[in-house]
C-alpha cells in the first residue's frame, strides 16, 4: 500500500517538475548543478512526506481503539498495543523512505540538466509535457500501481472466500448463540469423592434438572471435567481398542475422549445418527455403554449403523463398553480443523463440570441471575465460572480469519482508491497535454465520443498491462498466505479473474470520468489560445 502511495506521489512530483521545465532550464543556464535541482525536488517531496506521516499518525491515534475492538480475541491477552516513541520513530522513518521512493524517478529524469536545457531551448517553454520519456515514466508508475493494487485485492478476495467457506462449515451443533455455558466446581471432600457418584454426579444431575426447569430453558446438560465443549481445543485423547482386534494389530492414533451427561447432545442440537443417546439409568446403574462419533464409526466399521452393538475399550483386553449410539461429528479444535474421531462415555465423578443451557435468553443478565438461583438452590456455596455463550466461542474461533479479512479489506479498498486516482490523474494530464490536438480533432469534425474513447482506450491499455503484471505477482505472493486460507486455493482462478475484471471495470469508469473533460473543450477557444 505504501508503494502504491509512493508511485502516486512520484507521478505527481514528476508532473510538477516537468511543468517547471523552463524554470529548471533557466536554473541550469545560470549555473545550477543537478545537485541543486535535486535539493529543490527532495525538499518539496520531503515536506509532502512528513505532512503525510503526521496525518497518518493522527489517523492511527483515532483508529487504534476501533482496530483493537475489531481484533476481538485474535490478539494474545498479554499483548499491549499502543502508539509510543518506537511507533513514532517508525512513522518518521517510513515518511523518509516514502520521500526517497517518490522522488527517485523525478530525480533520474532530470539527472542531466544540460540535456534538459537543450531540449527546452529547442522546443520552447510552451512544451511542458516532457516528451516520450516523461510519458513512459508516468505510464510505468501507473502500471506498477495497478499491479500492486491487484495483488492486495486478490489477497482480500481470497480471505473473503475463506470467511464464507468457514461460515458454511457444519460445526456439529446448531444455533450456538442460544446456548449458555459455564463451569461449576464442587468443594473437594473425602479423598474418594471423585469416585462417589452420590456426591458428585448426583449433585451435578440435580443442578442440571433445576436449570432445565427455569422458564424459557429448553434443555440442559453437562460434561465432566472442564473439557468437551466444541471449538475449545481442550479435549483429552486416549487409545481406544475395538473388540476383536488381533494382538498384533496396531490401533489408530489416540481418539478424543469426552464424558457427557444425558441431555448434553440434545442441548447442543447434535443429532444422534444411529442408536440412542445416554439415559440416566445408564449412569446410575453404571452400565458399560459408550457413544462414538460418525467418523469413528466409519473408520472402524464402515458405517454409522454398523457401530451400534459393537464393543470398545481403553485396553486391548477390556473391560468392554457397548456402543449404543453414534452422534454427528463435532469440530472440537476449530472450524478450520477436521472433526476428531471421538468416543463419549457417561459422566464420571469429577468436582468440575461444564454446563450447557439452551435458551433464547442466552447471554442476558436476566438468564444468568436465574441460573445462579437455580445453582444455589442445590448448593449455595457454588459460583459460576467461565461464563460465555457457545456463539461467542464460535465467533472467537473465527477471530483470526475475521481480523485478517478486515485488515486486508481496509488496505485493499485504499489500494483500489489510490489506483483509480492514479488512472484518473494520468488521463487528466494526458488531456491537458493534448488540448491543441483535441481542439483540432473537434474542429475537423471528430465527435466527442471518439475523443473520449481515445483516452479511455489508452488508459485501459496501461491498466491491462498492470493487471497482467499483478496476476503474475499474485500467483507467487499469495502462496505465502496459504496458512490463512481454508477451502480455497491461493491460485483460485475465480478470485484472480474476478478481481482482475473488477479492477479493469473500475479503472475504465475512472478514465471515462476523467476523459469527459476532453469532450467538454471548446475547439474555438483552444485554437484561439494556441
Amino acid at each position: 500500500l505504501l508503494l502504491i502511495a509512493c508511485a502516486n506521489v512520484s507521478n505527481l512530483v514528476l508532473v510538477r517538475t516537468q511543468s517547471r521545465r523552463a524554470e529548471v532550464s533557466l536554473r541550469t543556464a545560470l549555473g545550477a548543478r543537478w545537485a541543486d535541482i535535486a535539493r529543490v525536488v527532495l525538499t518539496e517531496t520531503l515536506l509532502l512526506g512528513l505532512a503525510g506521516g503526521s496525518v497518518g499518525v493522527a489517523l492511527a491515534y483515532l483508529s487504534l481503539p476501533y482496530l483493537l475492538a475489531m481484533s476481538g480475541d485474535a490478539l494474545p491477552s498479554v499483548m499491549s498495543v499502543g502508539i509510543d516513541v518506537r511507533v513514532l520513530l517508525a512513522a518518521v522513518a517510513s515518511s523518509l523512505l516514502a520521500t526517497a521512493a517518490a522522488a527517485i524517478i523525478p530525480l533520474v529524469r532530470f539527472a542531466r540538466p544540460q540535456t534538459q536545457l537543450a531540449a527546452s531551448l529547442h522546443d520552447g517553454a510552451r512544451r511542458v509535457a516532457g516528451g516520450r520519456d516523461g510519458n513512459r515514466a508516468r505510464h510505468t508508475l501507473l502500471v506498477a500501481q495497478v499491479a500492486l493494487a491487484l495483488v492486495l485485492l486478490i489477497g482480500c478476495g481470497l480471505m473473503i472466500r475463506t470467511f464464507i467457506t468457514l461460515r458454511q462449515v457444519d460445526p456439529g451443533f446448531q444455533d450456538p448463540s442460544s446456548v449458555q455455558t459455564f463451569q461449576l466446581t464442587l468443594p473437594v471432600v473425602a479423598a474418594d469423592a471423585r469416585t462417589d457418584l452420590g456426591s458428585a454426579v448426583r449433585t451435578q444431575h440435580a443442578i442440571a434438572e433445576r436449570l432445565a426447569a427455569i422458564p424459557g430453558v429448553q434443555s440442559a446438560g453437562f460434561t465432566s471435567a472442564n473439557d468437551g465443549l466444541p471449538l475449545d481445543g481442550d479435549g483429552r485423547a486416549a487409545a481406544i481398542f475395538v473388540e476383536g482386534q488381533g494382538a498384533g494389530d496396531t490401533p489408530p492414533g489416540p481418539r478424543e475422549v469426552q464424558f457427557a451427561s444425558p441431555g448434553f447432545f440434545e442441548t447442543m442440537k447434535t443429532p444422534v445418527v444411529a442408536g440412542r443417546a445416554f439415559e440416566w439409568s445408564d449412569v446410575y446403574q453404571q452400565r458399560p455403554v459408550a457413544l462414538v462419533s460418525e467418523n469413528f464409526a466409519r473408520a472402524e466399521w464402515g458405517a454409522a449403523s454398523a457401530a451400534v452393538g459393537k464393543r470398545i475399550g481403553t485396553r486391548r483386553t477390556g473391560p468392554w463398553m457397548e456402543v449404543v449410539g453414534v452422534v454427528k461429528d463435532v469440530r472440537h479444535n476449530g472450524l478450520e480443523a477436521p472433526p476428531p474421531e471421538t468416543v463419549i462415555f457417561p459422566p464420571i465423578a469429577r468436582e468440575t463440570a461444564t454446563f450447557v443451557v439452551r435458551s433464547e435468553r442466552a447471554g442476558t443478565s436476566a438468564l444468568l441471575d436465574d441460573l445462579r438461583r437455580a445453582v444455589w438452590s442445590v448448593n449455595g456455596n457454588l459460583s459460576l465460572a467461565s461464563v460465555q455463550t457457545l456463539g461467542e466461542m464460535y465467533e472467537r474461533s473465527m477471530a483470526r480469519t475475521s481480523m485478517t479479512l478486515e485488515l486486508l479489506a481496509i488496505t485493499g479498498a485504499l489500494a483500489l482508491a489510490l489506483g483509480l486516482v492514479g488512472v484518473y490523474g494520468v488521463v487528466s494530464y494526458a488531456v491537458s497535454q493534448r488540448r491543441q490536438e483535441i481542439g483540432i480533432r473537434l474542429a475537423l469534425g471528430a465527435n466527442h465520443g471518439e475523443v473520449r474513447r481515445m483516452f479511455v482506450r489508452g488508459a485501459l491499455t496501461l491498466v491491462v498491462v498492470g493487471v497482467g503484471v499483478g496476476l503474475a505477482a499474485a500467483a507467487v505472493l499469495t502462496r505465502f498466505m496459504e496458512s490463512q486460507l481454508f477451502g480455497v486455493s491461493p491460485l483460485d482462478p475465480a478470485t484472480h479473474v474476478g478481481v482482475a475484471l473488477l479492477l479493469v471495470i473500475a479503472a475504465g469508469l475512472a478514465s471515462y470520468l476523467s476523459a469527459r473533460r476532453a469532450s467538454a473543450l471548446d475547439p474555438v477557444e483552444v485554437l484561439k489560445r494556441g
